[in-house]
């Protein structure tokens, strides 16, 4: 029997989730916990991250963006290709696949661990009850760095959610939002620890990203995981305002992608290739927790739009003294990137090993 099953957003095609899945499971088996990733998505998970960015309810719209996407057709089915690989290569998945939760009940599990990633926000998309453990199951119950991400929760959601988290021995989560609303919810005084992409060691995410830049010279690395037209206008600026080209990994919408201006499509890149992107950019610009982390990870100057705005982001650049790296026009990123356009990583990490050292203690100590 295996020790530990993981539940989390692992076959999202986006690199943060396969990442912070990646790094949780890498992370536990360095410490000499056998675990495997129960191999769960929703059929809509699948859908939504489709091959082809072309899908619409006009046949007419589909046929439009078809062949105003067909230059990159090449490069987006590279990107899918190398997701795969990610998964076969560097996961180790349960031998069946689940698309529903009463598949699940009755797994021969002595632990289920829920998280990270925003398994237990009710608004996404991808949510599933089964990410709160709620089908039958006689083992532990744990959960880390789990997320209820931005949003709000409906009166039986409350109720719902009361019940599956009661039933958990421990619950460590990804930001002060969730701890709160637990805390609102059941009575529950749960633990803020860091992301998986954080504790699993600098070395790990080196390994991986690789020792030649898959890009030559000087770049900016924009990444949101959606489409943010703030952020995506004002890498834009930033790009024009510095000279230097701006690499963007993922297709958003055709007007974004067709009239950008200072923004190249560098789209067949699976989780490995962005994290080389990350590793050799002369900075790092967008809106995405993960942006962050990673850019901590190798050390690389960035800027989170509006970073201070969002509760996940926000922690991170509190707990690190990086608040001034969050902007929200091009005018701050001028100011602050010629007043301070460096960071010492040194001092970075003096201030956020307490935090890695505090984590990985309590994921472990759950663990015994």
């Amino acid at each position: 029997m295996k020790k530990i099953g993981i539940i989390t957003f692992h076959r999202s095609y986006n690199y943060g989730s396969m990442l912070q899945a990646y790094a949780l499971q890498r992370f536990l088996r360095d410490n000499g916990y056998d675990n495997e990733i129960i191999d769960f998505a929703l059929p809509i998970q699948e859908d939504h991250y489709s091959r082809y960015p072309i899908g619409s309810r006009s046949c007419l719209k589909t046929v439009i963006k078809f062949l105003l996407y067909l230059p990159h057709l090449g490069a987006i089915r590279r990107k899918h290709h190398l997701f795969d690989n990610f998964i076969r290569q560097e996961y180790s998945l349960s031998e069946k696949r689940y698309y529903s939760m009463p598949e699940m009940n009755d797994l021969e599990y002595e632990t289920i661990l829920t998280g990270s990633d925003q398994i237990w926000n009710t608004a996404c998309f991808e949510f599933d009850w089964s990410y709160y453990c709620d089908f039958r199951f006689n083992g532990k119950r744990l959960s880390y760095a789990a997320s209820m991400g931005p949003g709000t929760t409906k009166e039986w959601e409350e109720k719902h959610i009361r019940e599956s988290l009661l039933r958990y021995q421990s619950i460590l989560v990804r930001e002060e939002g969730t701890r709160k609303k637990i805390k609102e919810l059941t009575g529950i005084d749960s633990e803020v620890v860091l992301d998986p992409t954080l504790i699993l060691p600098r070395e790990r995410w080196m390994d991986l990203a690789g020792e030649r830049p898959i890009i030559e010279g000087d770049y900016i690395l924009y990444y949101s995981p959606f489409y943010n037209e703030r952020s995506f206008a004002l890498a834009q600026e930033i790009g024009e305002s510095t000279g230097l080209p701006v690499i963007s990994t993922l297709p958003y919408s055709i007007s974004s992608d067709m009239k950008s201006r200072h923004i190249k499509k560098h789209w067949g890149c699976g989780p490995k290739e962005f994290l080389n992107l990350c590793r050799y950019a002369k900075f790092i610009v967008g809106s995405s927790f993960h942006m962050v982390s990673f850019s901590i990870v190798f050390h690389k100057p960035f800027w989170a739009v509006e970073g201070m705005k969002d509760n996940r982001i926000s922690y991170l650049l509190s707990i690190t003294e990086l608040s001034d790296r969050s902007i929200s026009s091009i005018s701050e990123f001028k100011q602050k990137a010629g007043d301070e356009p460096h960071i010492d990583f040194d001092r970075v990490y003096s201030l956020l090993d307490p935090y890695i050292q505090n984590s990985t203690s309590r994921l472990l100590d759950s663990l015994k």
